[in-house]
């Protein structure tokens, strides 16, 4: 799907009208409003979450009611509804949600430059260790030097692209959900690590890893690794789907042990 599909997700907005409000909420509170927008029917999956997480976080944390049409549907707009200051924050995260994944981009580019830095770092050490077996030691220290220097090249890079990557992946997403897909390996152990070290007691974290269909005949790398942080870090946790989306819930609070 080209990015120009996405240059029509703009929020057409009415105000004030009476509308359904988030439970709790007057029927008709003064001041309510209501945005409809555009969003390619191919891109609901992303407001919706799995089993309907995501949508469910952005009605609790916007305080929006929030109207996605029937996936048998053929319509595609997503109806807000809610207070002037809901729909507005409703409208910033699901355009967030389905925006071009410009970051994303940036974040590959990145991605081929730090691999560019690290076949010149290999060169550059299979050079050096030639240099120094045929005994020019002053060759193979300069090229030694210089090897190092693409490795750290490579390094930041693979850290630029790792932060836009994984910016691009959860925009719009709320404290409860994490998009670790597109990440290595140690960039998701590390981003799951932190994630999970900041969990509350009784509080629970979606931990999207994907299903590893891009990992090679080599099957699955992101999911099993963060499995075994979560075994060894003792979080109990549950696998959601294929797999992809283990929810990790946070340890008991020591004081709840004894109860």
């Amino acid at each position: 799907m080209s990015d120009s599909t996405y240059g029509d997700v703009r929020p057409s907005r009415t105000s004030p009208i009476p509308c359904a409000l988030p439970p709790g909420a007057p029927p008709h509170a003064a001041g309510a409003t209501s945005a409809a927008l555009p969003v390619p029917k191919a891109q609901h999956g992303r407001v919706i979450g799995p089993g309907g997480a995501t949508i469910a976080a952005l009605r609790r944390e916007t305080g929006a009611a929030i109207e996605v049409p029937p996936k048998a549907s053929a319509a595609s707009t997503i109806t807000v509804r809610g207070s002037a200051a809901a729909v507005a924050a409703a409208v910033d995260r699901i355009t967030a949600l389905v925006a071009p994944p410009a970051a994303s981009s940036a974040g590959d580019r990145l991605r081929d430059e730090a691999g560019d830095a690290g076949a010149e770092r290999g060169r550059l050490a299979a050079a050096a260790s030639a240099a120094y077996a045929r005994g020019d030691k002053a060759a193979a220290h300069t090229l030694s030097v210089a090897s190092k220097a693409a490795g750290a090249r490579a390094d930041a890079a693979h850290g630029r692209a790792a932060s836009a990557i994984f910016q691009a992946a959860n925009a719009g997403m709320g404290r409860g959900e994490v998009d670790l897909h597109g990440l290595t390996v140690r960039e998701a152990l590390g981003v799951a690590s932190r994630r999970v070290d900041a969990l509350r007691p009784g509080e629970r974290l979606r931990l999207i890893t994907g299903a590893g269909r891009h990992s090679g005949p080599g099957g699955p790398k992101v999911k099993p690794a963060v499995e075994e942080l979560l075994r060894a870090r003792r979080v109990r946790y549950v696998a959601d789907g294929p797999g992809a989306h283990p929810p990790p819930m946070a340890p008991p609070h020591p004081r709840a042990r004894g109860a």
